[in-house]
């Protein structure tokens, strides 16, 4: 037998059966069981969240509001949407296949099951709404973050570390709560809204908080590089655009007089916010339908 022509082609049979599995991917992490209903027309309001370890629930959520958790998007980035997936309420209730496993809870742990969280949920719109969508970057308004003329006013953070593994006790009666670094909190005060926020960059400011009151994307154009903490309040007004909560609800009118987020941001923070155009990924819907009663 001639082996020195029967083992390259050995050699390349196993190879390639090597290169066919390494290019099969991962089967793509799905909910074991999950329950979605339409919610009671009457009901006010709207909750999402991990209520127990491994189960994620809702009530009242609209599916725009689910496409916009499962993909990591603002309400202006989901296109083509109906009128029913911003509109209609669902109750729903989605187990994993496997329990998570009893382990120290760190900050990678934590970071890396909310991930896999968000993937099962991509998982269940596409089953039950047979949802399909595709990413495309389209020329859209957008907002740029600027240095303001008279510089700018923040200030390095002091912010507290949160440790899942050690979470902090109870706080007493009257007992004020530490500022966690990452937090950022919108608020009212009186008439005017507040944002305060505990060790952020400015990338995050724009991401997490004002890209969602301002409705656009929020380009940061500072060059500020750190972590601060910030304090900024405004008067909200008829002509606000969506509230923080990604309602939809433009804040009600209140003193006219108040500062508006514009003027609040450059006066109170240094930064300027300002009108421009730029390119920002988009969803846009394909297909997608009511689920069945289950």
């Amino acid at each position: 037998m001639d082996w020195c022509k029967i083992l390259p082609r050995v050699l390349i049979a196993i190879l390639g059966a090597a290169a066919i599995q390494a290019q099969t991917p991962a089967p793509r992490p799905e909910f074991e069981v999950a329950s979605i209903k339409p919610s009671n027309p009457n009901a006010q309001g709207s909750s999402m969240g991990m209520r127990t370890p491994g189960t994620l629930s809702g009530e009242n959520v609209t599916l725009k509001l689910l496409i916009q958790q499962a993909y990591g998007v603002r309400p202006f980035q989901v296109i083509g949407a109906p009128g029913w997936a911003d509109s209609n309420g669902y109750d729903f209730t989605a187990k994993p296949r496997v329990e998570a496993a009893s382990m120290q809870v760190t900050r990678e742990s934590l970071d890396k099951s909310i991930a896999e969280m968000y993937v099962m949920l991509q998982a269940l719109l596409d089953d039950r709404f047979k949802l399909k969508l595709h990413r495309e970057t389209r020329e859209l308004p957008v907002f740029e973050l600027t240095l303001a003329k008279g510089g700018v006013n923040l200030h390095e953070t002091r912010c507290t570390s949160y440790d899942p593994a050690n979470p902090p006790p109870e706080l007493a009666p009257g007992q004020r709560r530490p500022d966690f670094c990452g937090n950022i909190n919108v608020g009212r005060k009186g008439t005017s809204v507040t944002l305060d926020a505990a060790g952020v960059t400015i990338k995050d400011l724009t991401e997490r908080a004002l890209a969602n009151m301002m409705g656009r994307t929020v380009v940061d154009k500072t060059g500020l590089t750190g972590k601060f903490d910030i304090h900024v309040e405004w008067t909200p007004s008829l002509q606000a655009a969506p509230s923080p909560d990604d309602s939809g609800r433009p804040l009600p009118a209140v003193d006219a007089s108040g500062p508006t987020i514009f003027s609040a941001l450059q006066e109170q923070l240094g930064l300027k916010l300002e009108a421009g155009k730029g390119s920002v990924e988009v969803l846009v819907i394909d297909h997608v339908e009511k689920p069945d009663k289950n």
